[in-house]
């Protein structure tokens, strides 16, 4: 996959607040596959049989009934992911109840086989977020699941830091990578340029929309976004909270948005 620089991709966020499925789960990415996003993003975290289990964070947190909380919802007590087996994951349900009173059943845990499989399914590309620990772990898992589907020439790996980029672009020459900016942290041409020295790699500005109200990130990053422009460095929005957070970027050049809403997109 190149990253298309006149082509606006509309990504899901790993959660949609709109609607009542927990985040990271196949439900979830069945339902931004079927409205109109054209790639679905998921985070990965390694277990301890080197899984790697879709979740926001290293760690699970649960209510009294032994069900995952969600990522910021404290917990009676919390168990890191690298702590259990694979198995161990996928039986744990998410706690939503209006997710049960839609679905009829508590969601489960999945894992990034479960989101690849469901992109290729329909036509959608995956867009993994790597959490940024056991990096080559990650980076041959990845790697295993795409090619087992056929799909590295259909995805985008995303990172907040090079170190993971870095690793992947060893293994790929050619895969795309989305570098991640922030969050509320202005650009710098040391962003675009890394990203630039990559190749095939966008810059994904972590941009929150009071910042984009406040303009004082935006403004200080100016330079930053003439150089990408100068230097074909294709430059996404991390945050496309609602349609006016969209419009704000689109107004301002943003090819990609990670929509935080099912109907963010214009």
């Amino acid at each position: 996959m190149i990253i298309p620089q006149d082509t606006v991709l509309n990504i899901s966020y790993s959660k949609l607040s709109d609607i009542p499925l927990p985040w990271n789960t196949a439900e979830l990415y069945e339902f931004a596959c079927q409205h109109g996003f054209d790639g679905i993003k998921g985070d990965v975290t390694p277990s301890l049989d080197q899984k790697l289990i879709m979740c926001h964070d290293d760690y699970f947190s649960f209510d009294e009934n032994g069900r995952v909380l969600e990522p910021g919802k404290q917990g009676i007590y919390q168990r890191k992911i690298n702590e259990l087996h694979s198995d161990e994951c996928k039986q744990l349900e998410y706690a939503r109840p209006n997710a049960r009173e839609h679905l009829g059943y508590y969601a489960k845990v999945t894992e990034l086989e479960d989101l690849i499989r469901i992109c290729k399914k329909y036509g959608k590309f995956p867009y993994i977020t790597v959490r940024d620990q056991q990096i080559d772990l990650c980076v041959e898992e990845i790697l295993r699941l795409l090619n087992l589907y056929e799909m590295t020439d259909h995805c985008i790996i995303n990172s907040f830091t090079p170190d993971t980029l870095w690793a992947m672009r060893k293994k790929d020459p050619h895969i795309a990578l989305s570098y991640v900016w922030g969050p509320d942290i202005p650009l710098t041409r040391e962003v675009i340029d890394t990203a630039r020295t990559l190749g095939n790699c966008a810059v994904c500005a972590f941009i929150f929309k009071k910042a984009q109200t406040e303009g004082t990130v935006y403004e200080k990053s100016l330079d930053a976004i003439r150089y990408a422009k100068e230097n074909g460095v294709v430059l996404h929005l991390a945050h496309g909270a609602d349609q006016d957070s969209y419009r704000w970027g689109l107004e301002r050049g943003f090819m990609g948005f990670q929509c935080l809403r099912a109907d963010a997109i214009l």
